[in-house]
């Protein structure tokens, strides 16, 4: 336990300027690197997220457009005359079945 603390200690006394186990890069170095690794992460993850949200909104726009809206009423008029039509077909079948 004292070697640990002791270790701990001079990690902090030198304020991280200290060298790695292996001897080839400065604590400082790694650290940076780390941060940097980290914020090119996190830049990657807004990235993708924008593009996301880019895609929604324009799939939205799309969906809302003039052309759209038009088509779409004029396959519902289209489709409210065909119901009216085979109801009125119905009704005349009815009628015939009906009996007098």
């Amino acid at each position: 336990a004292e070697a640990a603390a002791a270790s701990a200690q001079g990690a902090n006394a030198d304020d991280g300027w200290g060298f790695d186990e292996f001897g080839d890069e400065p604590k400082q170095e790694q650290a940076s690197g780390s941060r940097r690794e980290g914020a090119d992460v996190k830049l990657a993850v807004v990235h993708g997220r924008l593009a996301h949200l880019e895609a929604e909104l324009k799939a939205e726009r799309a969906v809302n457009a003039n052309g759209v809206t038009a088509k779409l009423r004029a396959e519902v008029a289209r489709l409210a005359e065909s119901l009216a039509q085979e109801r009125r077909e119905r009704e005349r079948q009815e009628a015939l079945l009906a009996p007098q």
